[in-house]
């Protein structure tokens, strides 16, 4: 990895939608870094060139691989392109931060790792959310113990994408859908607050003509009896505010919505609270007769666990982890061997959808040849 204070040279390749988001990042880092843009359409590699401060815009990859400017790529192209954008750059000597998935295989994955640790490069994942505000809270919360030992959590989301990313909708080209797509954000965090899945039972809720689901949910199931249910869907409209993750405890609960600079913290009342104690007196008749009475009498306590305002979903926070390992020669938050954890668990949940049944998940950093009667799609019967 690069030593020092020089200026890395990072390329852009894929000026897309979310290519604008990691672009704008790396603008605002100024002369910290040296921007660079590539593209399928060059047109646009040259507009993002002059709309992000860039230094130079290429016409082709292998004028990136080949350019000594250039020492690390940002890769934010559809999913399918991923694991080859990402071996060139590795074996052209770049660093990389490529958007989630790592790969659509974890045999893919895996030689991207394995190549990058023989080549000292870093190899990093884009899953933003892990390095935002609001998840530092949530992380520095449980391990105050303000909700004690976690037993339950749960994702909703409510999403939608642009008609600039209907490569989306095509099964080959996402790897799956949107648990591929936005799931597997949400696999990486609860593996990171939680701990590992075991097992996942995932049902496609909702499919295209091309087989790509457009909802999913899912149940995972962690050590010590805790799991988490995931509902996730491309086409539903949830009224803000709306927490998209959720964690409940055995002394209370944490909800995270990423549009808001509060982690919401509340806890049981008090034993000699009033409101428990009118609860306990007032007769059954009473609350029969007087609808609502009870729900507007305080339930809980109720806090906000406040974070700055700017960059709640950590696309910042992203590009500047990515960067300074590259100089410093350290691990990036969620490394090209995190994201093949995630990949490893988005992965069973489609084994499950395709047979109806509980899967257990396996380590990818386990056996690299599967016992007979394991797949290797990142599951086991």
């Amino acid at each position: 990895m690069m030593k020092g204070g020089s200026a890395p040279g990072v390329c852009l390749i894929g000026c897309g939608a979310w290519g604008a988001v990691h672009a704008l990042a790396l603008k605002s880092m100024n002369a910290r870094v040296r921007r660079f843009y590539a593209s399928r359409s060059p047109a646009r590699a040259r507009e993002f060139a002059g709309r992000f401060a860039g230094e130079a815009a290429f016409d082709r990859v292998d004028q990136v691989w080949a350019d000594p400017r250039v020492s690390a790529v940002v890769i934010a192209t559809p999913h399918h392109l991923h694991a080859q954008l990402a071996r060139e750059a590795l074996l052209a000597g770049k660093h990389v931060l490529v958007e989630k998935p790592i790969a659509l295989s974890l045999e893919e994955a895996r030689g991207l790792v394995q190549r990058a640790d023989a080549e000292g490069l870093c190899l990093a994942v884009a899953e933003q959310y892990r390095v935002s505000r609001l998840i530092g809270a949530t992380a520095e919360a449980l391990r105050a113990g303000l909700i004690g030992p976690v037993v339950f959590a749960r994702v909703m989301v409510a999403t939608r994408y642009t008609a600039a990313e209907a490569w989306k909708h095509d099964r080959a080209s996402s790897g799956g859908g949107v648990l591929m797509d936005v799931g597997i954000h949400y696999v990486d965090l609860l593996r990171h607050l939680i701990g590992e899945p075991r097992a996942i039972f995932a049902k496609a809720q909702q499919s295209g003509a091309d087989g790509a689901e457009l909802a999913a949910s899912a149940l995972l199931s962690f050590d010590d009896d805790v799991s988490a249910q995931l509902a996730i869907t491309w086409r539903g409209h949830r009224p803000a505010p709306a927490p998209q993750l959720e964690l409940i405890g055995e002394a209370g609960c944490l909800q995270v919505d990423f549009a808001v600079p509060w982690v919401l913290h509340a806890r049981p009342l008090a034993s000699g609270h009033w409101a428990r104690r009118v609860r306990s007196l007032l007769p059954w008749r009473l609350r029969e007769r007087v609808p609502g009475l009870l729900s507007r009498l305080p339930d809980a306590t109720r806090r906000r666990i406040r974070v700055a305002r700017a960059d709640l979903v950590g696309s910042q926070a992203l590009v500047e982890d990515f960067v300074a390992a590259v100089l410093g020669g350290g691990q990036p938050a969620v490394s090209g061997a995190e994201g093949t954890r995630d990949l490893s668990v988005v992965l069973a949940g489609y084994a499950s959808m395709q047979r109806d049944e509980v899967v257990r998940i396996r380590d990818p950093w386990g056996d690299p040849t599967p016992p007979a009667g394991r797949s290797s799609d990142g599951a086991e019967g």
